[in-house]
């Protein structure tokens, strides 16, 4: 994925799981001198609404604590599955955080296949959009090309969710959001 982004001159944003930071440090390095942006998705990957606040925190911190040693910060967050409350939301905004949300979901963890995934990026993206994509998955890497070719031709350009926020900053309160069209 990294050198489609590359070759597309692409930056993005990685929500990245700890674990999988402490198995692969070098692809957080490569991320980084790449421009891409770096967000904490917790440390395990674990559905927070069912854990207790300490919990939580736990999940945050390890997560940090990861990219702290790939000499990484980060004031970006996405929990597991984008679901979480207030009582969350207020833990993660005290922990200095921003939760940031999608708005085009293509299912590629659901492997639908190189043509849905594409299409349906297509379909939906606009100025402004955060779309998911999944790092792990054979069909996105496939369909990528095709998805960065179109919208480069539609005249869009890629930027990271930081630079996104340095445009419009603000904490989030409510549970559904979208980022305002860019100029």
């Amino acid at each position: 994925m990294l050198a489609l982004l590359r070759m597309y001159r692409a930056r993005a944003t990685f929500f990245l799981v700890g674990t999988s930071i402490r198995q692969r440090p070098e692809l957080v390095h490569e991320m980084v001198a790449d421009g891409h942006a770096i967000g904490n998705h917790t440390a395990r990957h674990t559905r927070l609404m069912p854990l207790d606040m300490v919990e939580v925190r736990a999940e945050i911190a390890g997560c940090d604590a990861a990219l702290r040693r790939c000499g990484v910060t980060t004031r970006l967050f996405r929990p597991p599955g984008g679901r979480y409350d207030t009582r969350i939301l207020d833990t993660v905004n005290a922990e200095g955080l921003t939760v940031v949300h999608w708005t085009v979901n293509p299912g590629d963890y659901t492997r639908p296949g190189v043509e849905v995934i594409a299409q349906r990026v297509l379909d939906q993206a606009t100025n402004g959009s955060i779309v998911l994509l999944h790092d792990g998955c054979e069909q996105t890497l496939v369909a990528l090309p095709r998805i960065l070719q179109t919208l480069i031709e539609h005249g869009y350009s890629f930027v990271t969710i930081d630079e996104m926020l340095d445009r419009y900053a603000g904490p989030v309160r409510e549970r559904k959001f979208s980022l305002p069209v860019l100029p």
